[in-house]
């Protein structure tokens, strides 16, 4: 018996899915290709993603220290740049109406000079000539003299005590007695501490 149109048919029927089954284990192994590609980008973007996040934030931390100077931070002015010293420079405040010091009506501030008798020592002061003739002047106390008064405080020195504890002989007895007492424990007063 001779072969059958169906068997031919069989047969490319069989070779059509052989071919196909060789093109979807390349189209398969090309798409696991893919895949494999795909994740290796994604991972190289979310790397890329962290770096881009640091050199944000590395950016805006120079932006904000290069618009720093001497007045919005602890910088001394010497640090400034040229540009922002002429700009310091040019700045120059509006002329005031008014004089510098103390303002008419303006009561000084200043230590009120103590009674005479509080004072310890005097010191009088007399021209000794005349600024324009040069002739000796009299030593004549002014009632109405310009008084200058000057504090110090006096140098403090310590205040030392010594105690002695005498042997005194006893006239019975061929001995000597001291007074008793309690030792000290410290070379200091009370008020030293330490």
């Amino acid at each position: 018996m001779g072969r059958d149109w169906r068997d031919e048919r069989i047969s490319e029927l069989e070779a059509e899915l052989v071919a196909k089954d060789g093109r979807i284990a390349a189209l398969e192994a090309e798409g696991a290709a893919k895949d494999a590609r795909i994740a290796e980008l994604e991972q190289h973007v979310s790397m890329l993603t962290e770096q881009v996040a640091m050199l944000m934030k590395q950016v805006a931390g120079l932006t904000e220290k290069l618009g720093q100077n001497s007045r919005n931070s602890h910088l001394p002015p010497s640090s400034d740049s040229p540009g922002d010293r002429e700009q310091r420079r040019g700045k120059k405040k509006s002329k005031s109406e008014r004089k510098r010091g103390g303002q008419p009506g303006h009561e000084g501030s200043h230590r009120e000079l103590l009674p005479p008798e509080k004072v310890t020592k005097f010191i009088d002061l007399f021209p000794p000539e005349c600024e324009n003739c040069w002739t000796s002047l009299p030593r004549v106390p002014d009632p109405f003299a310009k008084r200058y008064q000057q504090t110090e405080m006096p140098p403090i020195e310590p205040h030392t005590t010594e105690w002695r504890r005498h042997q005194v002989p006893v006239p019975a007895v061929a001995t000597r007695r001291a007074l008793r007492t309690t030792r000290r424990r410290s070379q200091h007063g009370g008020s030293v501490r330490g």
